[in-house]
């Protein structure tokens, strides 16, 4: 597999501490995978996320935007109007499916400082981590040490229509276990999507319709 570019290697972040703030269980594990080796802690909604961001100190969060019981614009203007300056100035980084013009304004308006569109570009990903994470947090001697991921080993993955399999080992380092796992796991949360889309629709329910689309667009695949 042929990349345009490196990918700078994890442990560069090793000293820091992430929060990732996603309710999608798919979308937790690629960013654990991309970032495996950092210290990193979950919040599955916006409420969670306040309350852990009060009980620890962070270097930076990842913040979903579209989540159960407070989204995280609403998270990120709560977590701004908090009392102290570690609050202020901690960096915020949306990651949205959303790539329509206005939804980067939207997020940087709610107080985040930067914005990933997903499925997530690993490349991208380090990147924005680099410019916003404080010096003193990168390991400055591995920061720059690119190195391409080693080519895919084992059993060959045949062909999915629809599904680019290339494009998603690249962004999950090459690990075809996890791939598999991945797939598995996004056909068994999905597999009665499609009756439940056609039940909505013959009742009439575009709004439950609509949202019973959702989930497979906001995958990483």
């Amino acid at each position: 597999m042929i990349l345009s570019k490196p990918i700078p290697p994890k442990n560069c972040f090793k000293h820091c501490r992430f929060l990732l703030v996603e309710d999608n269980e798919i979308n937790r594990e690629i960013i654990l995978e991309l970032l495996r080796g950092v210290e990193i802690d979950i919040a599955e909604n916006g409420f969670v996320a306040i309350e852990k961001i009060q009980s620890q100190q962070y270097d930076l969060v990842l913040m979903d935007i579209s989540m159960p019981l407070m989204d995280g614009l609403e998270a990120t203007r709560r977590i701004r109007q908090l009392e102290g300056e570690y609050y202020k100035k901690i960096p915020i980084i949306a990651m949205t499916a959303h790539a329509m013009s206005g939804d980067k304004e939207l997020s940087l308006k709610a107080g985040m400082n930067d914005h990933l569109t997903k499925p997530i570009n690993p490349h991208q990903l380090r990147d924005t981590l680099l410019k916003w994470l404080p010096p003193e947090k990168i390991s400055s001697s591995v920061a720059h040490d690119y190195h391409y991921p080693p080519p895919c080993q084992g059993e060959e993955i045949p062909p999915l229509e629809g599904i680019n399999t290339q494009s998603a080992l690249s962004r999950i380092g090459n690990n075809k276990d996890l791939y598999k796992r991945l797939l598995i796991q996004f056909f068994e949360n999905n597999k009665d999507k499609n009756n439940q889309i056609q039940k909505s629709i013959r009742e009439g329910n575009a709004c439950k319709s609509k949202g019973n689309c959702s989930l497979p667009k906001r995958s990483l695949w």
